[in-house]
C-alpha cells in the first residue's frame, strides 16, 4: 500500500483491485476492476490437486497487485503493477483504467517497482523481472505517453541481472538509479548507459531504493536484510 502525497488521510492498498480509504484506513473502497490475469491455468492443479494460498504461496503472489505509483504531479494519475505481468494506469482517480502495451515482456513477468517521475506526469518507469520463472535477463521499462505504451531501457544491462526496484532522482530527472540481482547501477542519461555503483556494495539483491531528499542520500536494502546507504550522492548530477 502506500500514503498519498496530496493527503495524508488517502491510502492505497493492492489486492487483485486496486482499494482507496480516505479515513486513514477505517473504511475502504473499490476504485478498480480485477487488474491481474487470475490464477494462471498451470497453478490451478499441481501434482493431482489444488494448493491452498498456505501451502503455496506463490499461488497467491502472481494474481495481486504488487507496486502502486501516485504521479506527484497530478493526483488523479496511479499506475499499477501486478504480480502476474500487467500494468494499468488512470487518469481520473480510478474512474476508468487502461491495460499497457509492453513490448516484449514475457507474459508473466512480475513487475516488481514503478516510480512515477518527478518531472512529467507522462514518465513513468518500472522494473521487472521474471526470476521465478527462470529468466534472469534486466527488464527495466518507461513510459513518455503517460502509461499507455511502455519501452525497454535496458540498453547495457548484463545479460544476467533481474531487475527489482527503480528511483529518479528529485533535482534531475535524467538521473536514474536501479536495483539488480546483483548491486546497483545508475544512469545520468535517463537509461541510455548504465554504470555500476561498486564501491563498498556488494554483487547483493537489491529488493528496494529509497532516495532521503534533504541529504541527498541513496538508502538501498538487500535480499540479504542489508541497508546501504550512500551519502549525498549530488556529485552525480554534475558528471558528464
Amino acid at each position: 500500500f502506500i500514503l498519498s502525497k496530496f493527503d495524508n488521510k488517502r491510502l492505497y492498498h493492492g489486492g487483485n483491485k486496486l482499494m482507496r480509504s480516505d479515513d486513514q484506513g477505517s473504511t475502504w473502497r473499490e476504485i478498480s476492476p480485477d487488474l491481474t490475469r487470475g490464477v494462471p491455468k498451470e497453478m490451478q492443479k499441481l501434482m493431482g490437486q489444488s494448493w491452498s494460498i498456505d501451502q503455496l504461496a506463490r499461488k497467491s503472489a502472481m494474481e495481486q497487485i504488487v507496486t502502486i505509483a501516485e504521479s506527484p504531479l497530478d493526483e488523479n494519475i496511479l499506475f499499477v503493477g501486478s504480480g502476474d505481468g500487467l500494468i494499468h494506469v488512470t487518469t481520473n482517480g480510478g474512474t476508468s483504467w487502461t491495460k499497457a502495451s509492453t513490448s516484449g515482456l514475457p507474459e508473466y513477468t512480475r513487475i516488481h517497482h514503478i516510480v512515477a517521475s518527478n518531472f512529467d506526469k507522462l514518465v513513468a518507469y518500472a522494473a521487472c523481472h521474471n526470476y521465478v520463472g527462470g529468466d534472469y535477463k534486466p527488464y527495466i521499462y518507461k513510459t513518455t505517453d503517460g502509461g499507455k505504451s511502455w519501452f525497454s531501457i535496458n540498453n547495457n544491462l548484463p545479460e544476467l541481472g533481474s531487475t527489482y526496484s527503480i528511483a529518479e532522482d528529485h533535482v534531475d530527472k535524467n538521473l536514474l538509479f536501479l536495483g539488480t540481482l546483483f548491486g546497483v547501477y545508475f544512469s545520468i542519461e535517463s537509461g541510455k548507459e548504465w554504470i555500476p555503483l561498486n564501491s563498498g556494495m556488494p554483487p547483493a539483491c537489491v529488493m528496494d531504493l529509497d532516495i532521503q531528499r534533504r541529504e541527498n542520500d541513496l538508502v538501498v536494502s538487500t535480499f540479504g536484510r542489508g541497508v546501504y546507504i550512500l551519502d549525498d550522492y549530488s556529485p552525480l548530477r554534475l558528471m558528464s
